[in-house]
């Protein structure tokens, strides 16, 4: 007498049976035991797929953290804020504006592209010139110093960049940078 089984699956589809693929019998009423996927793989969807990364671990990509899937075939995205950026996988915050020089005292200094660190890229004063807008500059005179130009008194300006100017009025010259009267 025949017995008749139960169909539990679909003839020769396959399932994942924890990190093992298991594939239905011809008739549909049993799955075989089942294989196990090789390393560096993993079941899922019924197949053995090669892992794109190891579950858990972190990575950056464009300023955001990239975490791997518990099943390894993927990243789920984490952006970092506008004040942080990703390194080695954690967003840090920033230090200073990612890629602008600054001055500091008579250095210029360069922030990392990440905006994680900062580093003196040339020394100004070492060169007799003044920092100005993250570059340095030539002295065009020294602080304090006057001279005359025609009726014009000049002083030199504290930045060392450029001079004051103030006419003589009509009852003094300009001599030997000062206004003396006539």
């Amino acid at each position: 007498a025949a017995v008749c089984q139960k169909v539990v699956c679909v003839p020769g589809s396959t399932q994942c049976t924890g990190n093992a693929v298991a594939t239905c019998s011809g008739t549909g009423t049993a799955y075989a035991a089942p294989k196990p996927c090789a390393a560096g793989t993993t079941c899922a969807g019924g197949s053995c797929l090669t892992l794109v990364c190891e579950p858990g671990a972190k990575k950056c990509a464009g300023g955001d953290v990239l975490v791997c899937n518990p099943d390894g075939l993927g990243f789920s995205n984490s952006p970092c804020s506008a004040t942080t950026s990703c390194d080695a996988g954690v967003c840090k915050p920033q230090v200073c504006k990612p890629g602008a020089k600054v001055c500091v005292g008579g250095d210029v200094v360069l922030c990392d592209g990440l905006g994680l660190s900062a580093a003196v890229t040339a020394t100004c004063v070492a060169a007799k010139q003044v920092c100005v807008g993250g570059a340095c500059l030539d002295k065009v005179c020294v602080a304090g110093t006057a001279k005359c130009a025609d009726q014009t008194l000049l002083t030199c300006n504290t930045s060392e960049l450029d001079y004051t100017a103030v006419v003589c009025d009509a009852t003094a010259a300009c001599d030997a940078g000062a206004c003396k009267p006539k």
